[in-house]
């Protein structure tokens, strides 16, 4: 099966003075990466995207306190997304705003798959999701080099910042009797898709292989989703839910 988005110059670090008989094999995500402006843009989406989602989980929270954490974390996510392309007045320009619309076609369908039927699932959904991205970036960091990290440093918060949602998630797990089971199911079933959307953010269509795109390349994503999933687990270990 061939990608649905192709094989485009530049789109992979993979050396393209290769000889096709003898493709070179990939040894790390740096060999999947697309271009550093394509991942920026969908970075600056996806902080979009947390930041309407908890400005509209604010007016359901239950509590005063739940809405200054909430509102907090989506303030946050709104500055994120706006340094990812540059500060208030870049994200602005009509540029930003195309490049924004395009990385929402590509992730089109997967809010609606994690969004929860309630304000606590919607809030686990926003803290489980933008950690598995964080975590995603920073393996982009890490094996992309200096361009990607600097590109993509907003992301990359503080343990403070990450753990506001924290507290709203566990007081709603303490005072609603089987809430807790409720949430560790939901937090079980939005892990596929959320995988898959961290794929598509490589440009690896659904159904695709990463050996359609490079060498290994599908042993270089399952040692990502391995990585992937190792945080979450800890993350739904931290709330005393069993991931």
């Amino acid at each position: 099966m061939k990608p649905v988005f192709g094989r485009r110059s530049g789109d992979r670090s993979q050396d393209d003075a290769t000889p096709a008989s003898a493709p070179k094999p990939a040894t790390s995500l740096g060999d999947l990466l697309v271009p550093v402006d394509a991942l920026v843009a969908r970075a600056a989406y996806l902080e979009l995207l947390l930041f309407q989602e908890l400005s509209a989980i604010v007016n359901e929270a239950p509590a005063l306190a739940n809405k200054q954490h909430i509102g907090a974390a989506a303030n946050a996510a709104l500055e994120r997304h706006r340094a990812l392309l540059g500060g208030a007045e870049a994200a602005a320009e009509q540029s930003s705003i195309t490049r924004i619309g395009e990385a929402a076609e590509h992730f089109s369908g997967y809010p609606e798959r994690v969004l929860g039927h309630d304000w606590a699932q919607r809030l686990l959904s926003c803290h489980l999701s933008s950690g598995f991205f964080r975590d995603f970036f920073g393996e982009v960091a890490e094996q992309g080099g200096d361009r990607y990290r600097t590109a993509l440093a907003p992301v990359f918060i503080t343990d403070a910042e990450r753990d506001q949602l924290l507290p709203v998630i566990e007081a709603a797990i303490h005072y609603e009797d089987g809430l807790g089971d409720r949430l560790a199911m939901w937090g079980r079933r939005i892990v596929g898709d959320t995988v898959l959307a961290i794929r598509l953010a490589l440009d690896v269509p659904l159904g695709t292989s990463g050996d359609d795109l490079v060498p290994d390349g599908e042993a270089q994503l399952e040692k990502l989703a391995s990585v992937l999933y190792a945080g979450h687990s800890r993350r739904m270990n931290t709330l005393g839910l069993a991931a």
